[in-house]
């Protein structure tokens, strides 16, 4: 999205353009399987967006008709055309015109002539033309004359080990506190800068390890950015900041980066990008929510109840004896909760044993955990319940657009916004 929103503030036509102008389409009608006879229009699509002259009037260099194109096929198609025949591919734009994709991977084309005059007139120049372009599976393009074309800004384009990366770090495993990670952008960054400005925030209650970057770890340069983005139109990583976090504490890790600058140019990433790490056991559910039924941290010892926590990472908790009736107010998260034996023998339950249902949550996300139970001198009835299921956290982006939506977006239709995941 930092793309999209930097073409919007660039070109007016993208953000406030009210004309849009139909150039032609390459479209069949398709019925899908249980579409009750309803067809669905597939192909290519070949718009531009302006100012409407009569209410709208746009100022700048850049003020100029932005041509789109953009497809709903799943496959690659080439589409051709006979410039000199009854049906060419006009543009907006005039012959002889070499034009550029606004996204990756930044192509360019050659307009041809067309039969249409440019200013209806009758004589030259005459209208552009387009004789052939490939399509990539629901792709889209954004397309102006090369002498109006803006680069990308820098951005981030990809976090290693990957965003919300949950790592096992089991008690004795070598390297427990440490983390390998690498930040890629899509062109050459100020590596000291980085190093410098990278913030890490832990919620951990492990308070001797504060996380930072190992001394001497950091190395900076090109790096090959095939299979960096799978993404239409995103931009491929081109250079790489690495290093070790030391310290790291088992919990939740959230690594800031704030407008980091370019190496080359006066510009930055213009916004913070916000990244997560999980690190620790394969009992704590914090990391792995998956693991969500451990007996062995219910216990009773000297007349009470005790749960030894496994979720760190967590800041509050609490916990419900009767299977989610009632619920405990949400405390400081602890290492070990002591509970009354009253509280279950004063519970009215119809079940053998003891059970409790511990609930942990950190800030932005909220994590149920699953059913504890521990049996007290009678016959054990083990049980598993998964009263919630986790909600992702967000950093920069909560869901991306699908591809063939956001050209729609860009053209100004209307249409509705499908969520992909993210990494």
């Amino acid at each position: 999205m930092t793309r999209f929103n930097q073409l919007r503030a660039v070109y007016p036509a993208l953000q406030d353009g009210f004309g849009l102008v139909q150039w032609g389409n390459k479209t069949y009608h398709y019925q899908l399987p249980g579409s009750n006879v309803t067809t669905t229009e597939m192909g290519l699509w070949s718009v531009s967006r302006s100012a409407l002259s009569v209410v709208q009037n746009f100022t700048g260099n850049l003020s100029d008709d932005v041509w789109l194109m953009y497809t709903n096929e799943n496959q690659t198609v080439q589409y051709t055309w006979d410039c000199q025949g009854s049906d060419p591919m006009l543009v907006p734009y005039q012959s002889n015109t070499t034009v550029r994709n606004l996204f990756a991977p930044y192509e360019t084309y050659s307009l041809q002539d067309s039969p249409r005059p440019f200013y209806e007139d009758g004589k030259a120049p005459y209208r552009g033309c387009l004789s052939s372009i490939t399509m990539d599976p629901l792709s889209f393009k954004a397309l102006v004359p090369v002498e109006k074309w803006t680069g990308p800004s820098p951005m981030l384009t990809k976090f290693v080990p990957g965003h919300d990366a949950r790592l096992l770090a089991e008690d004795g495993m070598a390297n427990a506190t440490t983390v390998d990670i690498a930040f890629q952008f899509n062109m050459e960054m100020s590596c000291e800068a980085i190093t410098s400005g990278l913030t890490l925030n832990v919620s951990s209650p492990d308070a001797g390890l504060v996380p930072r970057v190992q001394n001497g770890s950091v190395q900076c340069g090109p790096v090959d950015g095939t299979g960096s983005t799978y993404l239409v139109g995103d931009d491929s990583s081109a250079w790489q900041w690495s290093g070790k976090l030391e310290n790291v504490p088992d919990g939740v890790l959230e690594l800031v980066l704030d407008r980091v600058p370019s190496a080359n140019t006066t510009d930055t990433t213009r916004g913070k990008d916000r990244l997560l790490l999980r690190k620790g056991s394969s009992r704590n559910v914090m990391v792995f929510p998956n693991n969500d039924h451990d007996d062995a941290s219910f216990g009773f010892d000297n007349g009470e109840y005790t749960f030894t926590h496994q979720a760190k990472g967590a800041d509050l908790f609490r916990y419900s004896w009767n299977f989610g009736k009632n619920y405990s107010q949400w405390t400081n998260y602890e290492n070990v909760t002591h509970i009354s034996k009253d509280v279950f023998d004063k519970s009215g339950s119809f079940w053998e044993g003891q059970h409790i249902i511990v609930q942990c949550k950190r800030d932005f996300f909220f994590w149920g955990l699953a059913l504890r139970e521990l049996q007290i001198g009678r016959r054990r009835r083990r049980l598993r319940l998964r009263l919630f299921m986790p909600i992702e956290d967000s950093v920069r982006n909560v869901a991306c657009l699908s591809i063939l939506s956001a050209a729609r977006i860009i053209a100004g239709a209307l249409t509705a916004v499908s969520p992909l995941l993210c990494n």
